[in-house]
């Protein structure tokens, strides 16, 4: 390559708002992602986030905090083949750094993010309290809170809940 001249893929990164496009180009080529490597809708859903670095740290640290091969596969097939799951996890992910920490410590907690029915998408507070009802000790409350808030951030990103309906919601 001609001195003074970027890679294609450096400069695909800067298009997608990327802000440390070398940064992104090393995770990109993360062992742990290397089932994602040729999803060509990867990107896009990356640049859509509010924060793409963001979101894609997140993402290599949540499939590498994954217990087992097995379970790598689950998120990554998912996140290849159901998009709303995908624009869910990486909102989230491109929005809270602290959201993203959690899902690293607790890395089975993204299915709390993947939804089967419409009425899953808008729990009221007896889902939220039944969410909370198994935390016995202060760990596990906070576990569980995050676990909620988790829900509560991907649909208030992705812009499936209003700014009211997510304020009542944390209230």
């Amino acid at each position: 390559m001609p001195q003074g001249r970027r890679s294609s893929t450096f400069t695909r990164l800067l298009r997608h708002g990327f802000t440390d496009p070398s940064t992104a180009e090393r995770l990109l080529d993360d062992p742990a992602l290397s089932a994602l490597r040729d999803d060509p809708l990867l990107l896009d859903a990356l640049g859509a986030t509010a924060d793409p670095d963001l979101a894609l740290l997140g993402l290599v640290r949540l499939v590498e905090a994954q217990g087992d091969d097995l379970g790598r596969r689950e998120l990554l097939d998912t996140l290849v083949t159901a998009k709303p799951l995908r624009d869910r996890l990486l909102g989230v992910l491109g929005a809270s750094e602290a959201l993203a920490d959690h899902l690293a410590r607790h890395p089975l907690d993204w299915r709390a993010l993947v939804t089967y029915e419409s009425a899953d998408l808008h729990p009221g507070v007896a889902e939220f309290e039944r969410g909370l009802a198994d935390a016995a000790d202060p760990e596990s409350l906070r576990v569980a809170y995050r676990r909620c808030l988790l829900s509560i951030a991907a649909r208030d990103v992705c812009g499936t809940t209003d700014v009211a309906q997510a304020a009542a919601e944390l209230a």
